[in-house]
């Protein structure tokens, strides 16, 4: 009798932890989080919300910065376990490489600047940063910050625009947008700069390109030649399967991927302002996150961020 009360016990301490397991699973599902920046409250503030558009929740704005002069917050990029993110800051006047980078706790908390420079990019390890920064001959080239030895390396040193790098992710290669022919195109190189190939042709504007989580795909915003709309589209790493995600007059841009792959977060101007859709790849399930009529708007791959709890 009592070797069968031990047993109806013990069977219902493991179904209570079971059950508990399960709901802390649950909730680290949930907790995933989507970077964006706002002007609502007056300034420019970088934010979070749950990938429902709930939990609103400030984390660091331009009163905070210690430069007084900056204006605005740019391209907030989580880090590949969501604790920190890497975010630029604009000061006046807006000049050429008169923006800053900066990391910040997910709480706001640890502010402290990296050094000049734009676009920042996580490696998948969380030990480098890729991102541009305007040379002394007056281009704009891709580099890579070492965080833990503070070395940087350009990776494109071309005599032209390159920006807005990507990677893969496995961490071998890097997408990135350059204007060396004449039009902003998507190209890929290796992660040491080497083998640099451009991925597409529409001879207009190519911007923001993302990497799926499964590295078979590249998202990325373009105004192909003779339009003036800008919108989502996806292309294979070897530059076939091209898709195009949005059809809309309005301006769509900067894509982020789900952590799943099955969604992409965009900004569209779609409802007058900037806002902040969600769309699956084919296109048929369309849901806007912020309906505030003060602009929101996304503008790095590293927008969504699984969290680490």
């Amino acid at each position: 009798m009592r070797c069968g009360l031990l047993l109806v016990v013990q069977l219902s301490l493991l179904g209570c932890y079971g059950h508990k397991l399960g709901t802390e699973r649950s909730r680290a599902e949930v907790l995933e989080r989507i970077s964006f920046v706002s002007d609502r409250d007056g300034r420019s503030t970088i934010y979070s919300i749950f990938p429902d558009g709930s939990h609103l929740t400030p984390i660091i704005s331009v009163s905070m910065i210690p430069d007084g002069e900056i204006t605005s917050l740019e391209r907030p990029a989580w880090s590949p376990d969501g604790s920190r993110l890497a975010f630029a800051a604009r000061r006046e006047p807006a000049t050429r490489g008169n923006t800053t980078l900066y990391l910040v706790n997910a709480n706001g908390t640890d502010l402290r600047s990296i050094g000049p420079g734009n676009d920042a990019a996580w490696s998948p390890d969380g030990r480098t940063i890729a991102f541009s920064q305007w040379t002394a001959q007056q281009h704009i080239n891709v580099f890579l910050l070492d965080l833990e030895h503070e070395s940087l390396t350009n990776l494109t040193d071309y005599p032209t625009t390159d920006r807005q790098p990507s990677w893969s992710p496995d961490g071998k290669h890097i997408a990135f947008v350059s204007f060396r022919d004449s039009y902003t195109e998507l190209y890929v190189m290796d992660a040491d700069g080497s083998n640099q190939q451009r991925l597409t042709s529409f001879g207009g504007m190519t911007l923001n390109p993302a990497w799926s989580p499964d590295g078979s795909s590249i998202a990325f915003a373009s105004m192909p030649r003779e339009t003036d709309n800008m919108d989502i589209y996806v292309i294979g790493v070897d530059g076939g399967e091209l898709r195009r995600v949005t059809h809309d007059v309005h301006m769509d841009a900067g894509p982020s991927w789900s952590p799943d792959g099955k969604r992409l977060l965009f900004t569209s101007s779609r409802h007058g302002n900037r806002d902040i859709f969600l769309i699956d790849l084919d296109g048929d399930v369309l849901q806007n996150l912020t309906q505030h009529p003060a602009d929101d708007w996304v503008e790095s791959p590293m927008a969504w961020s699984r969290q680490a709890q």
